[in-house]
């Protein structure tokens, strides 16, 4: 059952404030719906601060997006249009995203992944297939390490999704 994270809970302010309102849901719904605390928000955005070559991967991410019959608008005025100051956003009824101008962050990059995730559906085969075939690749153990130290209460299957995830957005950075 989903759940509504406490908006008035300190560490949840802070991950707004820190994330946007957009943002900050998504790693609470990642953290198995569990309000991030302010270490795990830094490490976040640690994490997804990492600098691209915007041009490279706007044509891969273009390119990705344009097979699923997706449309993608940038815009200078992302806030003012959703509410949200996040990179990016996923409109899935319209099957538009709307991505900020200038954006230079690879976080849009395990977004895009995360909305490719999404669109699988819950009971689709290559999502189980994924989730049960993940264990195999090279460095597994160790990315799942990584996951248990930094997120000790993310449940193993929640931390398996984040590695699909980190996979899918490899091989979009990679191949598309």
């Amino acid at each position: 059952m989903i759940a509504c994270p406490n908006i008035n809970h300190e560490d949840y302010k802070y991950a707004v404030e820190k994330l946007g309102k957009h943002s900050a849901l998504y790693l609470y719904d990642l953290l198995g719906q569990e309000i991030p605390t302010k270490d795990q928000v830094d490490n976040y955005l640690k994490f997804t601060s990492q600098k691209i070559s915007t041009n490279e991967l706007s044509n891969k991410l273009l390119s990705f997006v344009n097979k699923l019959n997706v449309t993608v608008d940038f815009r200078d005025d992302l806030k003012e249009l959703s509410g949200y100051d996040a990179q990016s956003l996923t409109d899935l009824l319209y099957k538009t995203i709307l991505i900020k101008n200038n954006y230079k962050e690879e976080g849009l990059l395990k977004e895009s992944a995360y909305v490719a995730y999404s669109f699988l559906g819950r009971k689709n085969k290559i999502r189980t297939d994924l989730i049960h075939s993940i264990e195999n690749i090279d460095n597994y153990n160790s990315i799942f390490n990584d996951y248990r130290k930094k997120s000790p209460q993310l449940s193993d299957g929640k931390i398996k999704e984040l590695i699909v995830i980190d996979f899918i957005a490899d091989a979009i950075k990679n191949n598309f």
